[in-house]
Formats: structure tokens, sequence, C-alpha cells
């Protein structure tokens, strides 16, 4: 990106267009697409002045491309602290993270995105105990959802064998502790559940 910052950019705009031209293709096949979901990584290794000149414009560009009434749904599990303002600016809804502290990332930007996670697939869901999952998911929902906009969710995919009891800890919590007043899923607006979702590949 420093040496041949053109190339890249030229690079960059070939598998946006791609991107771009799949999801209004996707849009016209499907009945109604319900979920763009983008999952990528690369921000993780950008410093801010970098991500805003290759990566925010981008990943926008394919954003914009969804359908309105489409949940713009970002993955990201690497350790972007220092870009979380720059995440809601890319245009996503939902943004599943990992490798950031829920209390800063709620403080940051949880009035601007719904947050999405962030119990850890490798170390806590695959290794850890029930209880410790059930403690995780408990903590995660205190300081994530007061107000609105969190969902309880690992970081990224399961690892393999994770414990089924694990898996079981976490969904009992959220079902236990993790509904919402039906004013504030009023307020949010609660998105309907038909649909199609479609998963462009970065950038």
């Amino acid at each position: 990106m420093r040496r041949s910052p053109g190339q890249v950019h030229r690079l960059f705009e070939v598998i946006t267009r791609g991107n771009v031209e799949w999801i209004g293709l996707c849009t016209e096949v499907l009945d109604r697409v319900r979920v763009l979901s983008l999952a990528d990584h690369a921000p993780t290794l950008m410093s801010p002045v970098v991500f805003r000149e290759f990566g925010l414009p981008y990943w926008r560009r394919e954003f914009q491309a969804a359908p309105r009434e489409a949940i713009r749904f970002y993955h990201n599990e690497g350790n972007v602290t220092h870009l979380l303002e720059e995440i809601p600016e890319m245009g996503d809804q939902v943004f599943n993270f990992g490798w950031v502290d829920m209390e800063e990332a709620k403080r940051r930007i949880g009035d601007g995105v719904c947050l999405c996670g962030n119990l850890n697939t490798t170390r806590l869901l695959l290794y850890g105990s029930a209880k410790e999952v059930a403690d995780a998911s408990r903590h995660a929902i205190s300081v994530a959802a007061p107000g609105g906009g969190f969902i309880l969710s690992s970081s990224g995919g399961m690892a393999p064998r994770t414990p089924l009891e694990n898996v079981e800890a976490m969904y009992g919590v959220a079902m236990k502790y993790g509904r919402y007043p039906e004013h504030i899923a009023r307020r949010r607006g609660r998105p309907k559940s038909l649909g199609r979702d479609v998963h462009p590949q970065g950038p």
C-alpha cells in the first residue's frame, strides 16, 4: 500500500466493482435480500490514515449497494480498537467483533451501530467451563445491552469441538437476560426475519 498505492487502488476497485455487481445480481434474482454480510479482517492491520484511504471508501460502496431494507452486517474479530469510530462510517448497522473491549466499544460507538459479540471462540467457548461462559455472557449483556443495540454472540464462527454445553450456556443466558422491552425494540426498529442473506468477500 505504501510502495504501490496506485496498483492497490486499481485492485480494490476491481474487487469492489465485482462485489457491487454481484450484490445487484442477487437483488434481482432473490425475492428479498435480508442481510448483506461483509467479513473482512484487513482493517485490523491498517492505521486510521491507511484505512481512510484504502479501506473505508471501498467497504462503504459495498454496503451502499445493499437494498434499503437489508440489514448491513460487518464482521471483524480482530483488534480494531484504533478504528472504532471508523466502523459505523462504513454504513454497517451491526458490528460483530472479538478482540475489542466490550465497555470501550459500547462507550465509543454504542450509539452508532448495533454491537454483536464478543465471547471468544478459541479460548472461552472452546476451553472454558459452562459457568465461565454463562458469567461472561451475563457480563456482556450488563455492559452492552442498556439502552438497546446489542446482540450476544460469539466473536466469530465456532471452533471445531466446541462443547455443546458451552453453547447452551450462552444461549440460556441470552434467553433469560437478553430480551429488550417492547418500547426499546420498537424505537430501534426491529428487523423482519424473512428473505435471503448475501455475503460478498472483501475488500
